[in-house]
C-alpha cells in the first residue's frame, strides 16, 4: 500500500490553493481590460465600417483645380483667376457633395446669458447634406412615400421624424437659422448612412439647396462627367493645358487615421484575447488537478456535467460579477481602463459614453464565450483522466 506524506500532500494542497485564487484574481483584471477595450473599440469599428460604405456609396474623392508646378511664376496669379472663373461658370452643371452628422450627445459650443461659451449635448441626432441622401437612402415619409431630391431643393429643406424634437434645432448653431425652413414628415425609426460616414437613426435631416451647398463649402465630387466639364472649359478660356491639374482629396478626410485607429485597437484587443484564452485554460486546469479526487467520485457517481463542476462556473462567473460591481459603483475606473487604448488620439474620448445596456450586453458575451472554453477544456481533461483510470494510454 502506498504511503501518502501529510506534509507533502498538504504543502502540495496550498500550492495548488495559491495558484487557484492567482488565477482568479488575474482572470478579474483581464475580464476587466479586455471588456473595456472592446467596448472602446466598438465605435470605431462602427465608424470605419459607415466610411468604407460611405465611400462606396457617394464616391471615393473631391475633385479640386490647382496650378500646376510648370506654371511660370508671372502667370500663376492669371491661371488661379481663370480656374476660380471655370468653376463658378460651371458650378451649376457640376456634381457637389456635402455630409455633416451630429449624433446624439454630440457636444455643441453655445453662449449662456452671461456670454460664456458653454458645451450643450444634443438631444436629438441631426445631419445636413446634399440631395445625394435622398437618393442613396431610402427615407419614407408618413404616407410611406419616398422622399427623394434628384437635384439640389430651391430652398433647403427639413426632414422631421415624427416623433422628433424641432426645438432641439436651436441648440446647434448650424441649423438655427433652417428652423424656418420647408419641412417634410418623415416616419420615426429609419437609419440614413451620411457622406461624412456616420450612421444616424431618427435624426432631423437638412438637404441642402444649392446656395446653402456652396456657403458650407461643398466639394465637387471626383466623377468622369466633372472632370470632362471642368476640361471643357477650362479649354474654352485658353488655358494652357500643362498649367494646370486635377487634384484629388479623400471624401472621408479622416478616413485614414480612422483605419490606424482601428487597428492599433484591434492588436490590443487581439493581445488581451489571448491572454484571457489563456488564464481561462490555467484556471480550469488548476482547478480540476485540486479537486481530482472529488470529481472523479463525482464521475463514479454519476453526478450530472453540470453539477459536478459547479464551484469551476460560481469561479468562472465571479469576474463578471465583479466588474459589473465596479461599474455600478465605480463607473469613473471604467472610463479609464477604457481610455487605456484611447492615449494620444485626439478627441477620442467622446466616444466613451457607454450605456449599461451596452456593457451588459458585452460583457454577458464575454461570460457565454468564457464558459464555453471552461466546457471545452473540461472535456478534454475529463477524456484523458477517464483513460487514465481504465489504466489506457
Amino acid at each position: 500500500m502506498k504511503r501518502i506524506n501529510p506534509v507533502v500532500s498538504a504543502k502540495r494542497q496550498t500550492s495548488l490553493s495559491f495558484f487557484l485564487n492567482f488565477g482568479l484574481v488575474m482572470k478579474i483584471i483581464l475580464v476587466l481590460l479586455l471588456g473595456t477595450q472592446l467596448l472602446a473599440l466598438f465605435p470605431n469599428l462602427v465608424m470605419v465600417w459607415g466610411e468604407r460604405q460611405a465611400e462606396r456609396m457617394y464616391g471615393k474623392n473631391h475633385l479640386e483645380l490647382r496650378v500646376s508646378d510648370e506654371c511660370p511664376e508671372d502667370q500663376r496669379l492669371y491661371t488661379e483667376n481663370k480656374l476660380m472663373q471655370a468653376l463658378q461658370e460651371e458650378s451649376a452643371s457640376l456634381e457637389f457633395i456635402y455630409g455633416a452628422s451630429s449624433p446624439i450627445g454630440t457636444q455643441i459650443g453655445s453662449l449662456n446669458e452671461e456670454g460664456e461659451i458653454v458645451l450643450i449635448s444634443l438631444t436629438e441626432a441631426q445631419g445636413m447634406a446634399t440631395y445625394q441622401e435622398t437618393l442613396k437612402n431610402e427615407i419614407f415619409d408618413l404616407d410611406g412615400e419616398e422622399v427623394r431630391f434628384t437635384e439640389p431643393p430651391a430652398k433647403s429643406t427639413l426632414l422631421v421624424p415624427e416623433n422628433a424634437d424641432i426645438e432641439s434645432l436651436e441648440l446647434n448653431p448650424s441649423f438655427q437659422r433652417h428652423k424656418g425652413s420647408p419641412q417634410i414628415a418623415i416616419s420615426s425609426g429609419q437609419t440614413v448612412l451620411m457622406p461624412d460616414g456616420p450612421f444616424l437613426k431618427d435624426a432631423i435631416l437638412l438637404i441642402l439647396s444649392r446656395e446653402d451647398s456652396i456657403n458650407r463649402s461643398a466639394k465637387f465630387l471626383g466623377t468622369v462627367e466633372n472632370r470632362a466639364i471642368l476640361t471643357a472649359k477650362i479649354e474654352e478660356l485658353g488655358l494652357d493645358s500643362g498649367y494646370w491639374q486635377f487634384v484629388t482629396t479623400p471624401l472621408i478626410q479622416l478616413g485614414e487615421h480612422s483605419k490606424h485607429t482601428l487597428a492599433r485597437y484591434l492588436w490590443m484587443a487581439v493581445f488581451l484575447l489571448a491572454a484571457f484564452i489563456v488564464q481561462s485554460a490555467h484556471n480550469a486546469e488548476v482547478y480540476t488537478s485540486d479537486r481530482a479526487k472529488l470529481l472523479h467520485l463525482r464521475y463514479l457517481h454519476g453526478v450530472p456535467f453540470l453539477r459536478r463542476y459547479g464551484g469551476l462556473w460560481l469561479r468562472a462567473t465571479l469576474p463578471y460579477l465583479v466588474a459589473l460591481l465596479i461599474a455600478l459603483l465605480f463607473p469613473s475606473l471604467i472610463h479609464s481602463l477604457m481610455l487605456v487604448a484611447y492615449q494620444g488620439v485626439f478627441l477620442d474620448s467622446d466616444k466613451l459614453d457607454v450605456s449599461l445596456h451596452m456593457f451588459l450586453m458585452m460583457f454577458a458575451t464575454l461570460l457565454i464565450l468564457d464558459l464555453l472554453l471552461h466546457a471545452g477544456i473540461i472535456r478534454r481533461l475529463q477524456k484523458k483522466s477517464v483513460t487514465s483510470l481504465k489504466g489506457e494510454r
